[in-house]
């Protein structure tokens, strides 16, 4: 899917003038990962995906999403653009996800701060999507597609 993507890992951290790739060895709760951190992060990602959209480009919002109302805020800000909003859920196996972390912290290559307390974090605190937010699962939207394109045809 042609689209640009911003990253929460990265501007969070051009937020703060960090470079990219710094590891802020910062915990939960604190630094750039405290609520007013976070929610400066998430509002940067709403105001670059309000501009794309407006100028009529697909745009990826890559976070966590781990809370309902920054989900809901986003699907907002892209049906007000005249967008659909569609939903990426991605998971793994947990022993997976431990994995990649643990290989990307080995090679110090990536933006993201995430290790393996703050996957714990997120596994138990992540606020499962409602009824309406899994309706724009891209599983469900893949389909919807389908339908659509045969109907035209």
């Amino acid at each position: 899917m042609p689209a640009i993507r911003i990253r929460s890992d990265i501007e969070r951290k051009r937020l703060h003038g960090l470079p990219r790739l710094q590891n802020t060895k910062t915990t939960i709760g604190s630094g750039l990962y405290s609520d007013a951190n976070i929610e400066q992060t998430y509002g940067v990602l709403a105001a670059f995906c309000k501009t794309g959209l407006n100028a009529g480009f697909n745009m990826i919002a890559d976070a966590t999403f781990a809370k309902r109302h920054w989900r809901s805020q986003f699907i907002d800000l892209a049906r007000s653009a005249g967008a659909r909003p569609v939903i990426f859920e991605c998971s793994a196996p947990l022993e997976t996800l431990k994995a990649r972390i643990r290989q990307r912290m080995a090679e110090d290559s990536d933006e993201s701060d995430a290790d393996l307390e703050v996957l714990e974090y997120q596994l138990t605190h992540f606020e499962p999507l409602d009824p309406a937010e899994r309706f724009l699962a891209a599983s469900n939207i893949s389909s919807l597609l389908v339908e659509e394109t045969q109907e035209s045809i």
